[in-house]
């Protein structure tokens, strides 16, 4: 009886240690099940964070590209716009897009046409956000069709005395066109406005045209003057007026070029030169010019002197498309134009060393020019001609009227280089992305 107890027992434990051995491989297995599906949770995640992570990229990217479109097809985004203010989102895929717009300048978008802006793209899927940005440039590539014409101005056209006006290309007016007896005009003529004419009429004429598109007034100066050296208005003399009195600033006997600068001695590598003008008038008279002159606060008015271009003049942009003659205000031409001038006569060396013309540099005094100006010519304001023969070989454009004061022979040959590559300020186009300046970023 003993015996078959033991033998009882030890089969019990025997069966108590298969049961304990069974109950923890299930234990086991169950652990390794839940790991398993912890694991599997975890990599569910890794992997959907990083599809997330890459879908954002994705979503940035386009938020960028629609960003530009919508920006294209808005002309006043400027002024629709707030620097550093994110856009509505939209819904994109598993997840949403916006941008943002941000002038690195000065903030504020409304300060200049031709001012660059970064644009940031945000794509957000899940918790992933991206962001990719670029910088910006306006496009100039269509030109403004006030560079079509000859002459272009906003104003009315009146032309009285005797003179002429000749130009191998049509004249327009958005307002009306006058001559009176013994006025010639040599072109042919579009206007907004009537037509009034008295004189002698060797072109067509059409009336009721549509306006043309000018440079923004306000703002179009601004490039030339960030990217401009000043010239002081110390640095001019003052000449003519009685006892002090009334005398103007001038600019007589000067070259100004790239490398040259003989009014202030500093020189601009774009050619491009800033006077501002604190509403003095200024003459500008027997001198060379190689270079962007741009006047600001130039007077105008019918009380008050303007801008004068006198006497010999041999003047073009150092940049071609770029403008010869910027006027924020009236200018008043009454050169000599079309005839040649030696720098005997005047007494000055027009190509010294330094500021070669046509390759040519030297201390001598016997050179011969053709007075003329060669480019673009914009007035904010009036355009008048005072007498003589003013000869222009590229375009006018005002913002205002033009008239003459004296009997001017005044000849316009059409030059299109600003027309076929607008200048800054003188051009519309689709924004476009600078080369370079791609770049994964955070919100600013």
């Amino acid at each position: 009886m003993r015996r078959a107890g033991q033998i009882r027992g030890r089969a019990m434990r025997r069966r108590g240690a298969g049961y304990m051995l069974v109950l923890g491989a299930a234990m086991l297995l169950a652990v390794i099940g839940y790991a398993s599906i912890i694991m599997a949770r975890v990599n569910t995640r890794i992997v959907t964070g990083t599809n997330d992570w890459a879908e954002a990229g994705v979503l940035a990217i386009s938020a960028v590209e629609s960003g530009i479109e919508i920006l294209d097809q808005n002309a006043n985004w400027r002024s629709a716009y707030d620097s550093g203010v994110e856009s509505a989102s939209w819904k994109q895929g598993r997840g949403a897009a916006s941008f943002m717009l941000v002038d690195e300048a000065d903030g504020k978008f409304d300060t200049e046409d031709s001012e660059k802006v970064r644009i940031y793209g945000i794509g957000r899927v899940g918790d992933a956000v991206r962001v990719r940005s670029v910088l910006l440039t306006p496009g100039t590539s269509t030109p403004l069709d006030c560079l079509e014409p000859a002459m272009t101005t906003a104003s009315d056209q009146s032309w009285s005395f005797g003179g002429s006006l000749t130009a191998d290309k049509f004249v327009h007016t958005d307002g009306s066109f006058s001559t009176i007896l013994g006025f010639t005009v040599n072109a042919d003529v579009e206007a907004g406005g009537a037509l009034n004419l008295l004189g002698t009429m060797s072109g067509s004429t059409t009336t009721g045209v549509d306006d043309r598109v000018f440079p923004n007034a306000a703002t179009v100066f601004e490039h030339y003057e960030s990217v401009g050296t000043s010239i002081s208005r110390s640095a001019l003399p003052v000449k003519g007026g009685i006892l002090g009195l009334g005398g103007t600033l001038t600019i007589e006997n000067e070259v100004l070029t790239v490398g040259y600068n003989s009014i202030s001695g500093v020189t601009n590598g774009s050619g491009v030169y800033v006077i501002d003008c604190d509403g003095n008038p200024l003459t500008i008279r027997d001198s060379r010019i190689d270079a962007t002159l741009v006047l600001i606060d130039a007077p105008s008015g019918l009380l008050s002197s303007s801008i004068k271009v006198e006497g010999y003049v041999l003047w073009k942009p150092a940049l071609p498309n770029y403008p010869a003659l910027m006027v924020d205000g009236d200018v008043t031409f009454g050169f000599v134009g079309g005839e040649k001038f030696n720098e005997a006569d005047l007494g000055v060396n027009l190509n010294p060393v330094g500021a070669n013309y046509n390759g040519v540099e030297d201390s001598a005094l016997d050179d011969t020019y053709v007075s003329k100006i060669t480019g673009l010519v914009y007035a904010a304001g009036d355009v008048e001609f005072s007498g003589n023969s003013p000869t222009f070989d590229g375009m006018l454009v005002s913002d205002g009227g033009a008239s003459n004061s004296g009997s001017a022979n005044i000849t316009i040959m059409y030059g299109n280089r600003a027309y076929l590559e607008p200048p800054p300020g003188f051009g519309t186009g689709s924004l476009e992305p600078v080369a370079g300046t791609w770049q994964w970023d955070a919100l600013p």
